[in-house]
């Protein structure tokens, strides 16, 4: 029967190579298997998120993104079709696959907007709706666009 001491070293040990995050699906799992096992009748002890010390994390994960200069140098140095590629995914943080599905029909050069309502699937390629309809957005088409 794992008792609260064992489950403690358990998480203490996993916390000093993986995230808070991490560990806290991990346990959930745990908890799950040990709940099955007391429906089954097998003999376990009562063990919660409340009766660990997890920690907290403390630093803030390291995001890489283009400064405005290294952007345009980007856009400025490369050639077609990437630099309009690279131009679009800049002027409007449109993803990689939404890019890739957009169609002339989702342009509208007279009101300036870009109609965002399908991408291209990583793996196939196949144009697919979108997942939600928060993926769903007309946006303003850039000038230099």
């Amino acid at each position: 029967m794992p008792e609260i001491p064992a489950l403690q070293q358990f998480a203490t040990d996993l916390r000093k190579t993986l995230s808070r995050k991490t560990v806290v699906n991990i346990l959930g799992t745990v908890f799950v298997i040990l709940e099955y096992g007391a429906r089954c009748g097998v003999r376990v002890a009562k063990v919660n998120f409340v009766d660990l010390e997890l920690g907290v994390d403390t630093t803030e994960p390291h995001v890489a993104f283009f400064t405005r200069d290294q952007a345009a140098r980007i856009v400025e140095v490369s050639r077609e079709p990437y630099k309009t590629l690279f131009a679009t995914a800049w002027g409007t943080g449109l993803r990689a696959g939404e890019i890739l599905a957009l169609t002339t029909a989702d342009l509208d050069f007279e009101r300036h907007t870009i109609h965002v309502n399908k991408s291209a699937d990583d793996n196939t390629r196949q144009i697919r709706q979108p997942k939600t309809k928060k993926s769903t957005a007309t946006l303003p088409m850039p000038s230099a666009l």
